[in-house]
């Protein structure tokens, strides 16, 4: 199935939208960055049901951007073994967003 990615830069953070053709958004999570842990703190703001995925992916996307990141990963039947990949590109077109901005 095919995954739509919209960026919007939010100052030092960036709100990542990704989703299948149903253009929904049931959950939003948030990664930030604390002194306290090298892993950052990642929690839903958005779902009623933890999303173990999107609270992974926002979390490293935190950590290896630097910057909090509010991920809305909206994928239904999205074959969820094709997550590393899907977090590769978002890693990918996240820095390139942030190399061209």
């Amino acid at each position: 199935s095919t995954v739509t990615v919209q960026i919007i830069i939010l100052g030092g953070a960036y709100y990542v939208w990704a989703g299948d053709d149903q253009c929904m958004m049931d959950s939003l999570t948030l990664a930030i960055q604390t002194p306290y842990s090298e892993i950052p703190s990642a929690r839903e703001l958005l779902g009623s049901e933890p999303d173990t995925a999107a609270r992974g992916t926002a979390a490293r996307l935190a950590r290896k951007l630097g910057v909090p990141v509010l991920l809305s990963l909206n994928v239904g039947e999205f074959d969820h073994t094709m997550m590393p990949l899907l977090e590769k590109e978002l890693l990918s077109t996240l820095q390139g967003v942030i190399n061209t901005a």
